[in-house]
């Protein structure tokens, strides 16, 4: 049987992270960093969102930050990749 963090992974199907390397201040308002979670679908979003662990390590690294964005959007792909 999987353990809750096993299942919790399950549920995220991408995670990355990046940093500016244009520093146009005008567009970034001064943000510097990025944090990208993709999940397969809003029930998965809604259930990592409550899940104990994330909701500890989010108030931590909240604490850290001077400002946020948050931005939960659906994923829409514009042009297919080619088929093989």
């Amino acid at each position: 049987m999987a353990s809750m963090n096993e299942r919790m992974k399950e549920r995220v199907n991408c995670c990355c992270r990046g940093q500016d390397v244009l520093n146009q201040e005008m567009l970034t308002q001064g943000f510097t960093h990025v944090f990208s979670l993709t999940f397969a679908s809003a029930d998965d979003l809604t259930t990592y969102m409550g899940h104990d662990k994330h909701a500890a390590f989010a108030a931590a690294f909240m604490a850290a930050l001077e400002k946020v964005v948050v931005i939960d959007f659906p994923v829409v792909i514009a042009k297919p990749p080619p088929s093989a």
